[in-house]
């Protein structure tokens, strides 16, 4: 089977900490009795939300093809690292490089090129503004609104 596993370390780590991790997992993850189809450092980013107390992470990817047990070997030592604030494996069905390489700007400035030519719909109803009004008359309108009976 092939599977997508991804890992978050710790944003408290130094540059030199995370590679020293990334290395670490990577080659314990090689010396596994699996086929490596993808090893990628997404880099650092904010997270959504915060885990463990860490407002940022640095993301890891790793794709291989191995067997079930693998996973249960992975698991064990992620959980037991605890500069690891997350990981994740899920089971695809095949891999393509190429087609998994889609970023969300990428996705985003695709997106606009193909809204230029069609017309953008008004987010809400289009504001009427008539006559501008004396102080009179706002405060008659005024004293009417507060009088009426609620609803």
């Amino acid at each position: 089977m092939i599977y997508d596993l991804s890992y978050i370390l710790s944003g408290n780590l130094s540059d030199t900490e995370v590679a020293e991790k990334q290395t670490e997992k990577s080659s314990f993850l090689k010396g596994l009795d699996l086929k490596v189809l993808h090893d990628e450092a997404l880099g650092n980013r904010k997270l959504p939300y915060q885990i463990k107390n860490v407002k940022f992470g640095h993301f890891f990817r790793f794709v291989f093809e191995g067997t079930g047990e693998i996973i249960n070997k992975i698991e064990k030592t992620f959980s037991l690292d605890t500069d690891i604030i997350k990981y994740f494996a899920t089971k695809r069905t095949s891999w393509n490089p190429e087609k998994n390489r889609v970023w969300r700007t990428e996705v985003s400035e695709r997106a606009a090129l193909e809204r230029k030519d069609k017309p953008m719909a008004p987010l809400s109803a289009p504001i009427v503004v008539g006559t501008p009004m004396t102080d009179e008359e706002l405060n008659e309108k005024i004293d009417k609104i507060l009088e009426s009976p609620l609803i």
